[in-house]
């Protein structure tokens, strides 16, 4: 027994060292960004950076009392300064979400006051904006000035109007998408299920002469790019393309079935790209299955179905439960496969993030909807365990 022992098992902690490394190495190309990243959805400086003598003007001031007379005099410094140092286009886009029209007002006076070197502050305020007169503008730029912030949330779901119908949506167009988004990773994930549980079954049972053409088989996809597998089915999907022409041939349809740009195409191309997730894992645990316990069951009068449900299916569900959660995690990341086989109401929230981030330049919403898609990941995927646990306990209990 002793020439077979791990050379580290009499100090574990010189094993532990060698996770070390690791350890560090995770915490420092993946953990550290994603808090940096996420940290900006609720942590934002750009309009306390812009505003410093303005914010402090208004310490303490209250929208009911007259406005401090030092504040039009430090809200002027403050234009100039970050209008000359190319830093106010984004504390006034911040300021802009929370009234709509302030950039306009806050990007003219800057260049007003660039422009005219005049010692009356106030009369310049007033001739670039009569809003400059009002509380509620000195009142935004005092709350925006707050670093830690929920507004990026709130704006998730604040209700919006859709531009195509005109119908109301109550939980904004993020929510929606968000739902959308969620709706379309569950029933990918189901769609691997209900295939890739036999196609993991006949691979496990199958003749070695075969089985290792299954395999190249369900390996083909992940050969391929990502981008080739979306362009190849947007060709097989098209409008009397392949599926078309076969499905009208055999007389399943009488006119082109309008897959491509549809719901039903993300799900047929999706499906298809994660269906190997699904399998291996499954592969995996029903090829390390004892082939006597089956055989147990059947010699002791458990006909091939009740076998099959209280021996082998519950030993299978932890390759179910880990393929499930990998399609699932990787379904809620999907851009290019909806962006290209999908419509306009097929796109889901990976897609908003990657607009808002290169073309908005919107930091903060960009990383609230990120930290959104990656909690609701982790709630996914825990409730598919706790689907899987059910499952297992209900089978157990019916045996």
């Amino acid at each position: 027994m002793n020439g077979h022992r791990s050379p580290f098992s009499a100090n574990p902690l010189a094993a532990t060292g060698f996770l070390i490394p690791a350890i560090v190495a995770a915490l420092l190309l993946a953990a550290l960004p994603l808090a940096l990243v996420l940290s900006k959805a609720f942590y934002d400086t750009q309009v306390r950076d812009a505003f410093p003598q303005t914010l402090e003007a208004l310490a303490g001031w209250e929208a009911s009392a007259p406005l401090p007379d030092s504040a039009p005099d430090a809200l002027a410094h403050d234009l100039k300064s970050a209008y000359a140092d190319q830093t106010l286009a984004g504390a006034a886009t911040k300021l802009n979400e929370r009234s709509s029209g302030l950039r306009s007002v806050i990007m003219g006076t800057a260049r007003r006051l660039a422009r005219e070197d005049g010692t009356d502050i106030a009369a310049t305020l007033q001739q670039s904006s009569p809003l400059w007169a009002e509380p509620q503008i000195w009142g935004t730029i005092q709350a925006a000035g707050k670093p830690f912030s929920l507004v990026n949330l709130g704006r998730v779901f604040a209700p919006s109007v859709s531009a195509a119908d005109g119908a109301a949506r109550t939980i904004g167009v993020y929510g929606d998408m968000l739902v959308r988004t969620l709706a379309i990773s569950l029933g990918v994930t189901l769609l691997t299920i209900l295939i890739g549980y036999p196609l993991a079954y006949t691979l496990t049972f199958a003749p070695p002469g075969l089985k290792r053409p299954l395999f190249l088989l369900s390996f083909i996809p992940l050969w391929m790019s990502l981008l080739g597998r979306a362009a190849a089915w947007v060709i097989l999907l098209q409008k009397n393309g392949v599926v078309d022409t076969v499905a009208q041939t055999l007389g399943l349809a009488s006119e082109p079935l309008g897959l491509l740009y549809s719901r039903a195409g993300v799900y047929i191309a999706m499906t298809h790209v994660l269906l190997p997730c699904f399998v291996y894992p499954c592969y995996s645990a029903m090829a390390n299955i004892p082939r006597n316990h089956v055989t147990a069951a059947l010699s002791l009068g458990a006909s091939g179905w009740r076998s099959f449900r209280i021996v082998f299916l519950p030993q299978t569900l932890g390759g179910v439960a880990a393929g499930a959660t990998l399609v699932f995690v990787l379904s809620m990341g999907f851009y290019l496969t909806p962006a290209l086989v999908g419509g306009p109401a097929d796109q889901m929230l990976s897609y908003m993030v990657s607009e808002i981030t290169l073309k908005i330049g919107d930091a903060g919403m960009a990383s609230t909807l990120a930290a959104l898609l990656i909690l609701t990941m982790l709630v996914g995927a825990l409730a598919i365990h706790l689907a899987v646990h059910l499952l297992r306990r209900l089978l157990l209990l019916g045996a």
